[in-house]
């Protein structure tokens, strides 16, 4: 197909796009180790004939991307992320009923195959989101303390073997909270030392099918980068 063909049957009534990023704000959800972002005017149309501000934000702020070096001595940056890493065929695992079930789930290898079984082995170089419905207003119980689902080491390892090439996931962390307090980030730093990418802080998994769909992940080409605000969006037929 003609790539100018493809670009208008994908901009066509028969496909939905959908927005997988939060809008970034001062009030934007990120990780609590983290500060709120903050801005301030350079130029103004009234006095400068142009518009210009200055944004002060941690690298992992809203939705973003991790790559390597994030967890990784050595790991690549962001501009040694290819631009073929950009674009993935995309799988969704929904998990939302075992997270209702347990607030600090941990998704299992049986749950992947589980999937496989219904919707066929996972491609290589697939994105696959883990969607549990977790959301920022019920992260934290009665005592103040943090439940969030995640992956588990097991789990990833799987998704090395079929030559995954993306994660994402809803919560700020790759590891459920109660792994976090006892282990640290042990699926973090496993996925991110296997030369691996993933997104956090994702929304409208919801909306997504289970397969079909492809993901396109913009991010700054920063030299050294060790994370940034990413916009994620889905394309899918209707």
């Amino acid at each position: 197909m003609n790539l100018w063909n493809m670009v208008n049957e994908l901009k066509s009534p028969a496909y939905e796009w959908v927005e997988l990023s939060r809008l970034v704000t001062e009030t934007t959800v990120h990780h609590p180790l983290f500060p709120a972002m903050t801005r301030r005017e350079i130029l103004n149309l009234k006095e400068h004939g142009a518009a210009s501000e200055c944004y002060d934000l941690v690298s992992q702020y809203g939705t973003h991307i991790d790559p390597p070096i994030h967890f990784t001595e050595g790991g690549r940056t962001l501009d040694l992320i290819t631009a073929q890493e950009m674009l993935f065929p995309l799988c969704v695992i929904d998990l939302t009923k075992e997270f209702q079930g347990n607030p600090d789930y941990e998704i299992t290898p049986a749950d992947i195959l589980a999937w496989e079984e219904t919707n066929g082995k996972i491609p290589e170089n697939a994105f696959v989101a883990m969607r549990t419905g977790w959301t920022v207003e019920g992260a934290k119980d009665a005592d103040g303390e943090e439940h969030y689902p995640g992956w588990g080491v097991p789990a990833l390892e799987l998704l090395v073997e079929r030559g995954v090439g993306c994660i994402g996931h809803e919560p700020a962390d790759t590891d459920p909270a109660c792994n976090v307090k006892t282990d640290g980030w042990q699926a973090e730093g496993y996925w991110l030392g296997q030369d691996k990418i993933q997104i956090e802080l994702m929304i409208n998994l919801e909306t997504l099918p289970v397969t079909g769909g492809i993901i396109f992940c913009g991010f700054p080409r920063i030299e050294g980068g060790k994370g940034f605000t990413a916009r994620c969006v889905a394309i899918f037929p209707k």
